[in-house]
Formats: C-alpha cells, structure tokens, sequence
C-alpha cells in the first residue's frame, strides 16, 4: 500500500515531496520551493499524517525506493531526483527549472 501511495503520487505530478509535518527541514525547504516559483508543480505527502498507510511503512517504501529514510526526498517529473540537500543545493543554482524541463 505504501509503495502504490508513493509511486502514484510520484508519477501525477512535476515535483513530489515526501515530507515530515513536525520536522523543521522539511518545512523550510518545502517553503523555499514554494518561493522559487513551484507551488502549483509541488505535491507534498506528510509520512506523519497520512490516512491509510504508517509512518514506518512508508519511510520503509522510502528506503527501497532511494536507497535512504531520512526525509525529505524529492522527485522530479517522475524520477527521483534526491534529498534535501540536493534540493536546497539546486534551488539556489536556480536549475531545478532547467532541469524539470530535461526530464
């Protein structure tokens, strides 16, 4: 159930976030896509509340999909594309734009 939430999530819109409500990194980088220009691309799925699946099962589903648990995790038009890190790192470039119209 978590791997069909997270793929079909993932493949239905231009940014996927698989986020954590209550952790601040999450939240600041979701709002620094949001300040980049990406608010109607970015769907966001909060491990902490979601309704049919648990927190441990889809930070499992995580793990085999990227290799990592630690959140948040990006993809990109359907591929993933990494971590927070990546993400920040990107976003100050200014190529995440560049690079949705690559994919």
């Amino acid at each position: 159930m978590a791997e069909e939430t997270i793929t079909s999530a993932v493949s239905a819109t231009k940014i996927f976030m698989l986020s954590s409500s209550t952790d601040w990194y999450c939240s600041h980088l979701k709002q620094e896509v949001i300040k980049a220009g990406f608010e109607d691309e970015l769907t966001v799925l909060e491990v902490d509340n979601h309704p049919s699946c648990s927190k441990t099962d889809l930070l499992n589903c995580c793990a085999r999909l990227t290799g990592g648990r630690s959140l948040p995790r990006f993809w990109l038009k359907g591929r993933y594309f990494g971590d927070g890190g990546q993400m920040e790192q990107d976003l100050k470039k200014g190529t995440v734009k560049r690079m949705l119209g690559q994919f």
